[in-house]
């Protein structure tokens, strides 16, 4: 479908969001696996544990997400949040998964925001090697961040 597009610079009429459908039915329905990192229906696809490129999407994330995944698939970027992340990649998760509306967002020297990086730091620093999860995260702003309820899934 991607591919039409690009050779024929032809769009009406195509969406191209069911390619994400697809796969979650290709995955759940199915039960086919579908690698984490796969091109444009992986998981992971485009995830970034990187700090760098967590706080260049907070600026434009048109400079590292080449195309709209929003738009052309239903997936927005995201972040996997490690001791690597850094306060621009918590800032990030926070974006995309707390309720911010109508409240200022936290920025890097805020309180809370700076909890929790401690706390992620001190999660590594005593061993951990995997990604911390949105329930993991979610608890940690609920503790550092009260005035921020996590968005509805």
């Amino acid at each position: 479908m991607l591919e039409y597009m690009a050779l024929t610079g032809r769009e009406e009429g195509i969406d191209t969001t069911v390619i994400t459908e697809i796969a979650e039915y290709m995955q759940h329905q199915m039960h086919i696996h579908v690698p984490h990192r796969h091109p444009l229906v992986g998981r992971d696809f485009n995830i970034t544990s990187a700090g760098v490129h967590a706080d260049g999407m907070l600026k434009d994330e048109e400079l590292y997400n080449v195309f709209n995944t929003t738009l052309l698939l239903n997936r927005s970027m995201g972040v996997a949040v490690t001791d690597k992340t850094g306060v621009a990649g918590v800032l990030y998760w926070i974006k995309t998964h707390l309720d911010i509306e109508g409240k200022l967002m936290p920025d890097k020297k805020h309180p809370g925001v700076l909890r929790i990086v401690e706390a992620i730091k001190a999660e590594y620093d005593g061993g951990r090697v995997t990604t911390m999860s949105d329930e993991e995260l979610c608890a940690l702003s609920a503790r550092h961040l009260p005035e921020y309820s996590p968005l509805p899934e």
